[in-house]
């Protein structure tokens, strides 16, 4: 369940992120303004502070305005935070939307969710140093925050087939969300990596900074 009424933010806001392989760099819009440029592969912009009320998004290959990859409209309460990922090749990029929930902290655990955006798996099994914490998650989906023990984690990935996929070590720390967001392709190139980053309902406070 996305909460918002309590997150404390006076604003809205967007991060937008860039994981569409062999699509090279993007450009972000609000409406008409562009807000990042020349995002690469694999990179994502700082959250930016957005309007209630709808707001058209779009991505366009950097530095072509008119080269539109893809839109969406979407209408934000107060408090609400997103990411809108570019994601799929090049010639069918399009956005998904990953909600950032604000949950009450607690300060004994970390909190880690898994986002599958690699297009060409299945359904992924996803290992916390050799013991698996998710399972068959298809692309395109994103897991719920797992409370787990603070420390260093190796993940790994793997479908009912193959051989795990090491993605790398990601320390969790206590009272913090992240995401590890799975991206690339499979069998070619860019290879499947994590992105891991650090959500809304870290911060403290009635901005998001």
């Amino acid at each position: 369940m996305n909460n918002y009424s309590d997150s404390g933010f006076l604003f809205s806001y967007i991060r937008f992120m860039n994981f569409s392989p062999h699509g090279g760099s993007a450009d972000f819009y609000i409406g008409n303004t562009l807000v990042c440029a020349g995002i690469k592969y694999g990179s994502y912009s700082p959250y930016i502070k957005t309007s209630s009320g709808p707001q058209v998004y779009k991505a366009t290959r950097c530095g072509r305005k008119d080269d539109i990859i893809d839109k969406i409209t979407l209408c934000q309460n107060v408090g609400e935070v997103d990411n809108l990922c570019l994601c799929g090749k090049a010639d069918i990029a399009s956005f998904y939307r990953v909600n950032e929930p604000k949950e009450a902290p607690d300060k004994d655990y970390g909190n880690l969710r898994i986002c599958n955006l690699s297009l060409d798996t299945d359904r992924l099994n996803i290992w916390a140093n050799d013991e698996m914490i998710i399972g068959d998650i298809e692309y395109k989906n994103t897991s719920k925050y797992l409370k787990i023990l603070p420390r260093k984690y190796e993940i790994k990935i793997s479908d009912n087939k193959n051989d795990s996929i090491t993605l790398g070590n990601y320390e969790l720390n206590a009272d913090k969300y992240n995401t590890l967001y799975i991206t690339g392709i499979k069998n070619e190139m860019p290879h499947l990596s994590g992105i891991f980053t650090l959500d809304a309902a870290s911060y403290d406070g009635f901005y998001l900074l």
